[in-house]
């Protein structure tokens, strides 16, 4: 499958059972959604990047586009789970959260000018060259939290389904850290159609 395909697949699987989930009658499963909503959108965006490789300008706006999403990601979450829970309102992970998204922002201040998209070894290079593991740490910990909030034995299942294919894509490219989003994306899209068929 091209490089164009794969992606572009991947994103309508996740578009067709996110919408699948939404319509089931549970709420937890509706929050899921909010989850997974971000990473169905970069598989989209990967599709684009693939599609129009060789300009430039739509590339840099789609890598700040993607860099937007993991950042509000772990935020996203939180106010999921608050919608679900507004009678135990904890907002110190979310001041962390925004904490984060703050430090990432001033960190890649010069969004425009810095964020390139070259297409070298097989993949796009794009902000991801610039993660270290101990952000990478940080931000799984922000966004997988939330789940922690819910009732097991669902969420505990999708945190450590989550942490396991973190871990397993981490090693799949022999621990290049700017290679793990792109991998975990598609990993992660394989549990959202677990979660349809087993949970």
């Amino acid at each position: 499958m091209s490089s164009f395909f794969k992606p572009l697949v991947s994103f309508l699987f996740g578009l067709l059972a996110s919408a699948y989930i939404w319509i089931r009658n549970d709420m937890s499963d509706r929050w899921i959604v909010i989850f997974f909503a971000t990473i169905v959108a970069n598989q989209l965006i990967d599709a684009i990047h693939s599609l129009t490789l060789d300009n430039i300008d739509i590339n840099n706006y789609l890598t700040i586009v993607s860099f937007v999403l993991f950042i509000i990601h772990p935020l996203i979450n939180m106010f999921g789970v608050y919608t679900e829970h507004k009678e135990n309102l904890f907002f110190e992970p979310m001041i962390l959260a925004v904490v984060f998204a703050c430090y990432m922002l001033f960190k890649n201040y010069r969004l425009l000018q810095d964020f390139k998209t070259i297409y070298k070894n097989g993949y796009i290079s794009t902000w991801t060259e610039n993660l270290s593991i101990f952000e990478l740490g940080i931000y799984v910990v922000l966004l997988l939290f939330p789940m922690y909030l819910y009732n097991p034995p669902k969420n505990i299942f999708m945190m450590f389904s989550s942490l396991f294919l973190l871990l397993l894509s981490y090693f799949i490219d022999n621990q290049s850290i700017d290679k793990i989003i792109p991998y975990w994306n598609s990993l992660m899209i394989g549990l959202l159609g677990a979660n349809i068929i087993f949970l």
